[in-house]
């Protein structure tokens, strides 16, 4: 699976030119003519670089060569004429994914139209990105170099048929580094950028948040092709620049955009898709890095018009991938994210269908300007009312009250002393991670166990979510309930070293940022329903609670069976008088590092009202007096050790006597 926006591509798809030539010019056709050192571009009404690159196709009623089209309102349109439009942007802001999924959104636009190749290499790329992104649900390779295409848009705006050709620089990310500048290849960069006359610039919130390195990455860029154009004082860059907000899919994006009060619809639009208008995606914009850069303003939007003419620069919000809809023709505010991460680096799949959002636009703007106009001015977007996003879940009140817990541990104990120990076990991951969570259940459960002969204990464990619309969804797995410290021995040897929990699942099936503690937790809640048990509930894993819903605040998929898991932790403390312990790892992830690392840390703390620790440093004798388990100062000469490796003679399964009714478990299916 590849990183969204990231895969290398078959060298055989690459359109290269030999040394010495102009690269979008030759991919073009041998008509094209190579701009000069002329400042003067087109990308708009009245700009040209000269007439060998201006082609206009027309069918039906085909105007004179330079005849002005009229279009509704009065409208008079430039001759459509050919555009070189180079990408620019960081690592994984998504450029390769965009230029993908321009052929999905030409065909669901109104009017539709559409794109094909030039060239039998820009023919075969389409359809590889397009089995990829529609069948595949992979992101498109990595472009490693500078990629050059040759396409063609037909349509029939106002029915009228009209074709425009589009020549994409598509260079790879890693171009544009800072420490780049300077270098070869970013000589070569500049060479191919200054023979453009168009730029879609891409803006990636969500790596802003963590590199922080947007305003100085342009800026870097930008000077040099000033400097290689030779611009003088008072003079700026003469390309037209289509300023993309790309990732508006995700929820913090989206979250910002609803609670600033940025969003719009379209009432014809089947699926009411909210949309960020191209008229406040400038002020959105600064809204964005803002909230990366606090105290920064709107430097980076100023940055881009002191280098650019402020008349030859719009801002766009774009989705390449759209959101997903759970059931036919309607958005949903509590499932709509249409991106599944798997395991705990970058790779990701789509989740369901492709349905991109205004990706079409910047394209249609900066090849023919006057025709986009048009066609927005038919648009009647409605306002949608900013909703305030759900509060964060509240601080334990040890700390509301301004009381400094002992390290490690969070709450305290009000409860009597519990009779029935049951613990939630995360069963993704590698074996290692698996095994020092096995480790500290069997080392609590015989220190309790010891302490109390009495103390029932039951096992679930819970794994990863199937997002994928195609895959089938596992069930949380109940392995006792109710039993005693020698079962739980053999369980945790039968299912652990056995390879139940400590051979990693499939990629496919293990999403990184959230499991299935919600859906354990109600499993408990149901279990414990009509009974008198007084319950200590340990939670141990790494990721946190699937929502019930979407929100800024998570970027986890909302569990599908809406499972709230703050309202699961009431029912536990208030209606069955449970104690809550949390065992958790660190979390290493970068996505969680950038923006959700906090709701992270404040899951596991409200997952451990009582006692919360972290899984490789707990003390564990203290942590089972926070949850009153064993008596207060309680002081052990040495710990028990895990029987690792067990005898053959340990791991026999207990008779029926020692197994509390409703427990079934079948030896023989590992």
């Amino acid at each position: 699976m590849g990183k969204r926006g990231a895969r290398p591509r078959a060298e055989g798809h690459r359109e290269r030119p030999q040394a010495g030539t102009d690269a979008l010019a030759e991919s073009e056709g041998e008509g094209s003519q190579r701009a000069g050192a002329t400042h003067q571009v087109h990308g708009a009404s009245g700009m040209v670089i000269g007439d060998n690159n201006t082609q206009i196709n027309y069918y039906g009623d085909q105007p004179a060569s330079g005849e002005e089209v009229e279009l509704p309102g009065g409208i008079a349109a430039s001759p459509v004429r050919t555009s070189r439009v180079a990408f620019w942007g960081a690592p994984g802001s998504g450029k390769t994914t965009y230029l993908a999924a321009l052929n999905l959104a030409a065909r669901d636009a109104r009017p539709h139209w559409t794109v094909r190749g030039n060239t039998e290499a820009g023919t075969m790329a389409l359809s590889e990105w397009t089995i990829d992104i529609v069948r595949g649900r992979r992101f498109p390779y990595a472009t490693v170099g500078l990629d050059h295409w040759s396409f063609c848009m037909t349509g029939r705006p106002f029915g009228s048929s009209v074709q425009f050709d589009l020549g994409i620089l598509d260079p790879s990310g890693e171009y544009f580094r800072t420490d780049q500048a300077g270098s070869p290849r970013r000589r070569d960069l500049i060479d191919e950028m200054q023979r453009c006359d168009g730029i879609v610039l891409f803006f990636d919130p969500l790596r802003e948040q963590g590199c922080h390195d947007a305003l100085d990455a342009f800026k870097a860029t930008a000077a040099m092709l000033e400097h290689r154009l030779g611009i003088r004082d008072g003079e700026r860059l003469p390309h037209h620049v289509a300023v993309v907000i790309v990732k508006y899919d995700d929820p913090l994006v989206l979250a910002a955009a609803r609670s600033g009060g940025y969003l719009v619809s379209d009432p014809e639009d089947p699926h009411a898709f909210p949309l960020v208008a191209d008229d406040r995606a400038a002020a959105f914009l600064d809204e964005l890095y803002r909230q990366s850069n606090p105290g920064s303003g709107d430097l980076y939007r100023r940055s881009i018009e002191a280098y650019f003419y402020r008349e030859r620069i719009r801002y766009f919000t774009v989705s390449s991938v759209g959101f997903h809809l759970d059931r036919p023709g309607a958005f949903d505010w509590d499932d709509y994210y249409n991106i599944v991460r798997l395991g705990s680096g970058p790779d990701a799949m789509i989740r369901g269908d492709i349905r991109p959002v205004n990706v079409l636009e910047p394209m249609l703007w900066l090849a023919a300007p006057d025709l986009y106009t048009a066609l927005t001015r038919q648009r009647h977007l409605v306002p949608l009312s900013p909703q305030a996003q759900e509060a964060p879940p509240a601080r334990q009140r040890s700390l509301a009250a301004g009381r400094t817990p002992a390290a490690g541990f969070t709450g305290r104990v009000s409860r009597g002393r519990p009779d029935h120990l049951v613990w939630l076990v995360e069963n993704d991951g590698q074996p290692d991670a698996a095994k020092s969570r096995l480790e500290r259940v069997w080392q609590l459960t015989s220190i309790a166990s010891d302490r109390n002969p009495g103390l029932r204990v039951s096992l679930i464990y819970y794994g990863s979510h199937s997002f994928g619309s195609f895959l089938t969804e596992e069930s949380v797995e109940v392995l006792a309930w109710g039993s005693d410290h020698a079962f739980i021995t053999a369980v945790l040897y039968r299912t652990g070293l056995a390879g139940r929990v400590a051979v990693a699942k499939d990629p496919a099936r293990t999403y990184a940022l959230s499991a299935q503690v919600e859906c354990a937790l109600a499993e408990t809640v149901r279990r414990l329903d009509g009974s008198s048990d007084v319950a200590a509930v340990v939670t141990v894993g790494k990721r946190p609670a699937s929502p019930p819903r979407m929100a800024g605040e998570s970027l986890g998929l909302p569990c599908p069976a809406r499972n709230d898991w703050r309202e699961l932790i009431r029912r536990l403390r208030d209606d069955h008088r449970a104690v809550l312990g949390s065992l958790h790892e660190q979390w290493d992830d970068q996505r969680w590092l950038f923006s959700s690392h906090r709701g992270n840390a404040q899951f596991w703390q409200e997952m451990g009202t009582h006692a919360e620790a972290d899984l490789g440093s707990v003390d564990i004798v203290r942590f089972a007096a926070r949850l009153g388990l064993v008596e207060p100062g309680l002081a052990l000469p040495d710990l028990p050790k895990p029987p690792w490796p067990f005898t053959q003679a340990s791991i026999d399964p207990p008779g029926d006597a020692q197994i509390r009714p409703g427990v079934v478990l079948d030896w023989d299916d590992e």
